[in-house]
């Protein structure tokens, strides 16, 4: 027989289709990078997107485990 998965599989499977948005305030013709980081020390850009490409801002899946994340104009 197949095995059940275990409620904390599960809880794992469901978290990892989730998604964190940020959506920064902009100034026309600006660019801006997302960033994140494990420790709040060492920072790694993400995405860089123009203020019109913004609308919605920047998405992350939210299976980086524990992430801090911030968004710096160009």
């Amino acid at each position: 027989s197949t095995p059940k998965p275990s409620s904390a599989a599960s809880d794992v499977y469901k978290r990892q289709d989730k998604t964190i948005r940020i959506v920064p305030e902009t100034d026309e013709g600006a660019s801006y990078r997302l960033q994140s980081s494990q420790d709040l020390t060492t920072w790694v850009d993400e995405e860089i997107k123009v203020a019109e490409d913004l609308k919605y801002g920047f998405e992350q899946l939210a299976d980086q485990g524990r992430a801090f994340f911030r968004v710096v104009e160009q």
